[in-house]
């Protein structure tokens, strides 16, 4: 009976030693895994910020431009606002006229 105990002991600690290589194995895979991730985040990062900065740029360019268009739309309004009075002076003169 000592044996069978022995064996069963030994097979019990071979079965152990094979589910801890798997565990050390996924534990190898993991790192390597958590490696290419680091790079990838790094290498996002440094997209991100070139991205960042010539949004920056981009913004800064378009601001006279902006500045422009709002300078044109009022003219526009003043425009449409002084035909419309005088539009109405002269539709307002040529009733006099009529009368």
């Amino acid at each position: 009976m000592s044996d069978n105990i022995l064996k069963i002991i030994i097979d019990k600690v071979d079965k152990l030693d094979t589910k801890i290589d798997t565990i050390a194995g996924d534990i190898v895979h993991i790192k390597v895994t958590s490696a290419r991730h680091d790079e990838n985040l790094k290498e996002h990062m440094k997209r991100s910020e070139l991205l960042e900065k010539s949004q920056e740029i981009l913004f800064k360019e378009l601001k006279p431009i902006k500045a422009h268009i709002n300078q044109v739309i009022g003219m526009l309004k003043f425009v449409g606002i002084f035909s419309s009075v005088v539009g109405g002076v002269i539709a307002i003169l040529k009733f006099l006229k009529i009368f």
